[in-house]
């Protein structure tokens, strides 16, 4: 994975079965983040 940006990010590293806790924990909150991602340009 590769990120540009002209801020400062912190990435996590999270295991799959965490990042299952943490989605179904936050499903609306989660697809509506998925969702905004899906809808930015293609840079390549």
């Amino acid at each position: 994975m590769t990120v540009i940006t002209s801020t400062v990010v912190e990435l996590l590293w999270l295991e799959f079965k965490d990042m299952k806790i943490l989605w179904e924990r936050n499903k609306e909150m989660m697809e509506s983040a998925v969702t905004a991602l899906g809808s930015l340009p293609n840079l390549n």
